[in-house]
């Protein structure tokens, strides 16, 4: 017996062992790892897939540049160099230019939102069964994009940098290229992190233009520093668009082609422009400015992965707040006076404009293919809209003649180029601009600080709204 199980035993067990060594090999292989290969093997694949989502979806990375083209060519054709001077009326204008790129930037990477959103229901399926951590699918959909946002703020400020007339200095051209990728690439994560927040459509599409707005609000040239109240002065220094402006400007404005002074002046042009913007006047900002956005970059990647990795998809019911209820709370906290017509009038422009916005988006929706490309179409028209609104560049003076039922265009600023002039007319934002600055301010006599001109007589000298034309609108 012990001979049999000797002479048979011993291949078999034999056998046996080498089978269990070489399954062990493989249950050791596979036991430790989460997602069954390695991490690196992970990140390749996710890089590939990625690749290959971007390959089908080039029409819309076309798209966008064509979209960039177009801004550039308005751009050009708007602000051109022939027609502006270095001086402290034109430095304004100027800066209008600089902030006129950084918003055009900044809505260029709102096209991530939609995008991301649209392919969350895959990630969290296969996330959710081991496929991949999170990070292996955020990291490709960043890394891969900084080509493709060099291309496309290549497009813009190759084409529009010495037309415009900025600084010659190729060193402050090339300073100005390396800030607008900053911004873009800080542009696409933030609203990537925001679709990876709201994980649905219509959250994601509600909380992008809150964001922008605040940072727009907050960022500098809209409301300059100085003005901004001491209890909303920390949203000042975390809004990207503040470094951003600080930094464009300051690489603009210290240029040598601005270090000249005029006689009644203390300051020389530079410095005057801008402390009337509560800009710094020190050449370091660019940097800080750099350095932030470089920083806003990681910091809101690294929020996009925690939120991919511990978020679940998002249901359906969110609730909502009637508008009229918003109007009479962004009113009286605004501070404009309590009067009667004046409420009605903001009312009024208030709600149509919320109306055509939101019928303008629906006809964007509607004559799109997808709702992506929706997305890219919509901030070039709102670029146009800000542009030609009457607060960068002042619109055409009309003024109302007696006996006369049309009014004229027979005085104008000169500050837009006579062939952009007729745009001004038909952009609804500019009359709704006009519609609420000339009902809240244009018959408010007080004189301002300093001058000695009425607030009604600057509104109607520098932009060109009659309070008395008020019916137009």
């Amino acid at each position: 017996m012990h001979s049999v199980h000797s002479t048979w035993g011993s291949p078999l067990r034999m056998n046996f062992q080498n089978h269990l060594i070489g399954a062990g090999a493989t249950l050791l292989l596979l036991l430790p790892l989460k997602f069954g290969v390695s991490w690196m093997a992970l990140l390749k694949a996710n890089i590939d897939r990625e690749l290959l989502l971007m390959k089908r979806d080039s029409f819309v990375y076309i798209f966008k540049a064509v979209n960039l083209t177009l801004t550039a060519f308005l751009v050009m054709t708007t602000f051109i160099r022939t027609k502006m001077h270095r001086d402290t009326t034109y430095g304004t204008i100027y800066m209008g230019a600089l902030y006129f790129a950084l918003d055009t930037i900044m809505f260029n990477g709102f096209a991530e939102l939609g995008m991301t959103v649209i392919k969350l229901p895959v990630f969290f399926k296969q996330r959710d069964l081991l496929f991949f951590p999170a990070w292996t699918y955020t990291i490709p959909s960043w890394i891969l994009q900084i080509p493709v946002t060099f291309f496309e703020v290549g497009v813009y400020v190759f084409t529009t940098y010495y037309v415009v007339g900025f600084d010659p200095s190729v060193s402050r051209f090339f300073k100005q290229y390396l800030l607008l990728v900053a911004l873009n690439q800080m542009s696409s994560s933030l609203f990537r992190f925001i679709a990876g927040l709201g994980r649905d459509m219509v959250v994601a599409q509600t909380i992008g233009p809150l964001s922008l707005l605040a940072f727009a609000t907050l960022g500098g040239f809209i409301l300059a520093r100085p003005d901004v109240k001491k209890w909303w002065i920390w949203g000042y220094w975390i809004s990207p668009l503040s470094y951003a402006q600080n930094a464009i400007s300051t690489n603009e404005f210290l240029g040598h082609s601005w270090n000249k002074s005029f006689p009644g002046q203390n300051d020389t042009t530079v410095i005057s422009v801008l402390k009337s913007r509560g800009i710094f006047t020190e050449a370091k900002w660019y940097w800080i400015g750099f350095g932030a956005l470089i920083g806003y970059t990681l910091l809101f990647n690294l929020l996009y992965t925690v939120a991919l990795s511990f978020l679940k998809p998002l249901g359906d019911s969110y609730p909502s707040v009637p508008e009229d209820a918003l109007e009479e709370k962004l009113y009286s906290m605004i501070g404009f006076e309590w009067s009667v017509a004046k409420f009605f009038w903001y009312l009024f422009f208030m709600y149509f404009t919320l109306l055509y916005f939101t019928f303008f988006g629906m006809m964007a929706v509607g004559l799109t293919p997808k709702e992506s490309i929706a997305s890219i179409i919509s901030p070039i028209i709102y670029n146009m809209w800000n542009l030609f609104s009457g607060y960068l560049i002042p619109r055409p003076v009309a003024y109302f003649l007696p006996h006369i039922v049309l009014f004229s265009l027979l005085i104008s600023f000169r500050k837009i180029p006579v062939w952009w002039r007729w745009y001004c007319w038909i952009c609804p934002v500019a009359w709704t601009l006009y519609g609420l600055v000339a009902s809240q301010f244009g018959n408010i006599q007080t004189k301002l600080d300093g001058k000695d001109q009425t607030v009604a007589q600057f509104i109607e000298e520098y932009y060109g709204f009659n309070h008395d034309l008020l019916w137009l609108n």
